[in-house]
């Protein structure tokens, strides 16, 4: 015991059972006194104990809480908790709260008990049984592209038996091991084999056939192109036409740099297949293998020998070889492909984005082969300075800036050569932004990694500023079916993509509404662009808008309309579009997978 006090009162206080004297003196000295003081516990008793439940259902797969009340308030908070059945549920804890753990469906009683006094929940275990169990009919793998996954989707979606059994009908073929909704699929050899999945009685199955070649990929045609404040597409009588910002004679449209509010025809020919427009400049395909030009030109990033001020005002042809397969036009730098299956490149090399082994302020104005390699299938730029590409046998390859690890060889080092991107041979797209990366796989995954500031890369972190160097598999939104194959647009700082179910979702950087989920709020996880319409062929993502084209060759606009890229006719300071909207010219072509 201690004590305090210098006047005619102290304060005395209880360190531990026992007794002490406490003696008083006078200041002088001459007066004293003493009193025994005796500590001893003293136990509020219980006069009454309470549930905050008198009867409670459980999951079987999830754990309830029992919360007790006692009278008086401070009473000692010693509570003993018990369970009438074991084997249905047991009940642990030694305070007011009591955790119950489900064994098996059935009822028991929770009973709570505290200085002699008890209260009682009657507790349920419930199990939601599973009513049906499905699988894709249909699965393609390569023999030497590694295990691939399967998912069974059971219902109802909150059944709490998740356990699913999973075997092949000839194992010669493939192998499958999971326990749960997932399981992985091992390729053995050529042919076909059944994988049956079994859950509550019910029985799913999937024929997969084991195939011993490489990964088909082919670059499609881009038939429309959403570009940094401006648009461009291919109708389906193969005419070009161009509307949005005019800044460097872009558009092809002649002379004039002022921005073009309404669709116009670039020029006269009939022959376009593939337009690519990310840049100060544009690219484009005709159908005799010829490639073409224009806009800006400081660079090289025309291919036309020369750099300098002068803007190319129309199409002009990028020498006379007539073998050219696919192109993708960047900020200031071009790359494209040859029916060969070699990948060339020009234009500005400041930080190895044209893959040629160095990196520099010296422009490379003419095309010249990346390397030697003949299988190079699909590739991909946009503004910034990073290129991404696959090879016909499924191997990813990326190089050039790597600041934010948009490269995804998991350093932030810019590389000047290309550079494999995992060891995984199953990638079958891929399309970059401003500083991160999209890529596909042929299970129909979408993988996403670099920049996330904007959630881009679908983490669900607000405002992340950590790079992300390695591929970061996308997660699908709740529903059926798996991402589409080849139905996802890039766009700076976005991504849009659509289902087999044929929803469309879109997320990262929304400024101007180019998510097209009616408000200009970032979204850093997938979220639903509308319900109306779902029969999506292209998607194309620019700068700060976006471009859907259905397989009836209507055309849909969302997103940012300051220099005209929606084509409405109207444009200014603010003006866009936060939901989907159906531009009145119609007929575009639809690019074929």
């Amino acid at each position: 015991m201690t004590v305090v006090g210098n006047g005619a009162t102290a304060m005395l206080t209880a360190v531990a059972n026992g007794s002490a004297a406490i003696t008083a003196k006078t200041s002088d000295g001459g007066h004293t006194a003493t009193c025994n003081v005796t500590v001893r516990t003293y136990n509020v008793p219980v006069t009454g104990i309470t549930l905050n439940n008198t009867s409670l259902e459980v999951l079987i797969n999830a754990t309830g809480t029992l919360t007790a009340s006692l009278t008086p308030s401070n009473a000692p908070t010693n509570v003993s908790w018990t369970s009438s059945s074991t084997g249905v549920a047991t009940v642990s804890g030694t305070g007011t709260t009591g955790t119950i753990t489900p064994v098996a469906a059935g009822a028991t009683t929770i009973t709570a008990a505290a200085g002699g006094k008890t209260a009682t929940c009657a507790v349920t275990i419930r199990v939601i049984p599973v009513t049906a169990i499905t699988l894709p009919a249909t699965m393609e793998i390569r023999l030497k592209g590694g295990a691939a996954p399967i998912t069974a989707t059971l219902l109802p979606s909150n059944a709490t038996d998740r356990n699913v059994t999973w075997s092949t009908g000839n194992s010669s073929i493939v192998t499958v091991s999971g326990t749960g909704t997932t399981a992985m699929i091992t390729p053995v050899a050529e042919g076909t084999a059944t994988i049956t999945a079994r859950a509550g009685g019910f029985i799913a199955t999937c024929s997969v056939t084991v195939e011993d070649k490489a990964a088909s990929v082919k670059m499609p045609y881009m038939t429309m192109s959403a570009g940094y404040e401006r648009s461009m597409g291919i109708k389906a009588d193969g005419s070009l036409w161009a509307w949005g910002s005019g800044s460097f004679s872009a558009l092809g449209l002649g002379s004039s740099t002022s921005n073009v509010y309404a669709l116009t025809q670039v020029g006269t020919d009939k022959n376009w297949v593939s337009v690519t427009a990310y840049g100060d400049h544009s690219a484009a395909l005709k159908s005799d293998g010829t490639l073409w030009v224009w806009g800006r030109n400081n660079y090289g990033q025309l291919g036309l020998g020369t750099s300098g001020s002068t803007n190319q005002t129309t199409p002009i042809k990028v020498n006379n070889d007539t073998d050219w397969a696919a192109v993708a036009a960047a900020q200031n730098f071009t790359m494209a492909l040859k029916t060969d299956g070699t990948l060339w490149c020009w234009g500005r090399n400041n930080s190895g984005q044209l893959g040629i082994g160095s990196s520099g302020s010296t422009t490379q104005n003419s095309p010249r082969k990346v390397n030697d390699d003949t299988d190079w299938a699909m590739v991909a730029t946009w503004r910034a300075n990073h290129t991404a590409a696959i090879k016909s046998d499924g191997s990813l390859w990326a190089w050039g800036s790597n600041g934010q690890g948009q490269v995804g060889d998991g350093t932030l080092v810019n590389k000047t050569s290309p550079t494999r991107v995992g060891t995984d041979n199953d990638w079958a797209s891929v399309k970059v932004g401003s500083v991160h990366t999209v890529a596909q796989k042929t299970d129909g995954s979408i993988w996403a990694w670099g920049f996330d500031y904007h959630g881009q890369l679908a983490l669900g972190i607000e405002e992340d500023e950590t790079p992300r160097p390695n591929p970061i598999r996308v997660p699908v939104p709740l529903g059926t079916g798996n991402w589409m194959l080849g139905r996802y647009g890039v766009g700076d700082s976005f991504v849009v993509a659509q289902k087999t179910d044929g929803s469309v979702w879109s997320w990262g950087e929304n400024y101007y509404g180019a998510l097209g989920v009616g408000d200009d709020e970032d979204r850093y996880t997938p979220v639903r662009v509308g319900t109306a319409v779902t029969n999506w062929a292209f998607i194309a993502g620019g700068n700060l808008h976006a471009l859907y084209v259905r397989a009836d060759g209507s055309l849909y606009v969302v997103g940012s309309n300051n220099n005209g890229q929606l084509g409405l006719g109207n444009t200014g300071s603010g003006t866009y579009s936060p939901d989907l909207r159906l531009h009145s010219v119609g007929g575009w072509r639809v690019p074929t997978d």
